[in-house]
């Protein structure tokens, strides 16, 4: 599918490698990160442009986002969820709102 989000991209970019996608794509806020191309010579000189183009600066942004997306930080979001409907249960007229909505899959 031309809108797939592959979760090698983010595994490459989580080892600093340059990233030219022909089909993948990414989150939105990935988008800086990545090159695409959509035929040979694109995807040659998309390379390039990676390579060149890549700062440590970027590597530690990456690392920044990256960190939304662990497993730790997803268990997190699942107790919080858990902690909320629990005080939602106990107090069922609160206006407590439903958390779980707000939770989205890391590679949606």
């Amino acid at each position: 599918s031309p809108r797939r989000d592959a979760l090698k991209v983010y595994e490459y970019l989580a080892c600093g490698k340059p990233v030219v996608l022909t089909a993948d794509r990414v989150r939105s806020e990935f988008e800086s990160f990545v090159h695409y191309a959509a035929t040979a010579e694109e995807f040659a000189s998309a390379c390039i442009r990676s390579l060149q183009s890549r700062s440590n600066s970027d590597h530690a942004a990456i690392q920044r986002l990256l960190g939304e997306y662990t497993w730790d930080h997803r268990a997190t979001q699942a107790l919080e969820v858990c902690e909320e409907a629990m005080k939602r249960k106990s107090n069922p007229k609160s206006n407590i709102p439903n958390p779980a909505s707000t939770i989205q899959h890391p590679l949606v």
